[in-house]
C-alpha cells in the first residue's frame, strides 16, 4: 500500500509482514520508483491541495518535464504520471477510466475512489479524491488522521492482501 502521508513506512512495513522477499531484499520505493514485484497503491488528494498539488489545474504553474508548481515552490510529479509508473509494475491491462471503487465513505466532503487503470491488475492501483486541500480525508479539524481514514486504509489493506501474499511463495 502506498499512501501520500507515510508512503515509505507503510509500503515497507505491510510488504514486510506479508512478503519475505521485500524485507530480505531492501529496496527504495517511491513515488516513480516502485517495488520489484506487484505491490497494491492508493493515492488520496483533497481537490484543494496546492500544497502538494495531484495536477496542474490546482498547483501553481508547470514546471520541467510536465511537472506541477506547489505554492511554496517545489515541484511535484503529477499523480497520473506517478499512478502510471505503478500501473505498469502491477501489470495493469485494459481499459482506462473511472471504474468506481466502492468504499464505506463515498460522499463524505465528496469522497470518490475510482480505478485509473482498470481493475485487470496484478495488485490494485487507486486514486481517491475529497473536497479538502493538503489535510487528511475526513478531516475533523484536529488536523490529524482519524477513525475514518484509518478504517478506509485497514479496509484497502485486507481488500489486496492476497495481491501480496502470491509473491510470498
Amino acid at each position: 500500500l502506498w499512501l501520500p502521508t507515510s508512503y515509505s513506512y507503510a509500503t515497507w512495513h505491510w510488504g514486510c509482514a506479508n512478503n519475505r522477499y521485500s524485507c530480505n531484499h531492501p529496496h527504495a520505493v517511491g513515488f516513480n520508483n516502485p517495488p520489484p514485484f506487484p505491490f497494491p497503491v492508493m493515492d488520496i488528494h483533497g481537490v484543494l491541495d496546492d500544497v502538494i498539488p495531484s495536477n496542474i489545474s490546482n498547483g501553481h504553474g508547470r514546471g520541467a518535464d510536465g511537472s506541477v508548481l506547489s505554492e511554496d515552490g517545489f515541484y511535484y510529479t503529477v499523480t497520473a504520471d506517478i499512478l502510471q509508473v505503478w500501473a505498469d509494475a502491477n501489470g495493469c491491462t485494459g481499459k482506462t477510466g473511472h471504474e468506481h471503487y466502492k468504499t464505506p465513505f463515498d460522499g463524505t466532503d465528496d469522497f470518490y475512489c475510482w480505478h485509473p487503470h482498470g481493475t485487470n491488475c496484478k495488485a490494485a492501483v487507486v486514486r481517491c479524491t475529497h473536497s479538502l486541500g493538503h489535510t487528511w480525508p475526513f478531516d475533523d479539524n484536529r488536523g490529524r488522521a482519524n477513525e475514518k481514514y484509518a478504517q478506509l486504509c485497514w479496509d484497502f489493506f485486507v481488500q489486496n492482501e492476497n495481491s501480496l501474499r502470491k509473491h510470498n511463495a
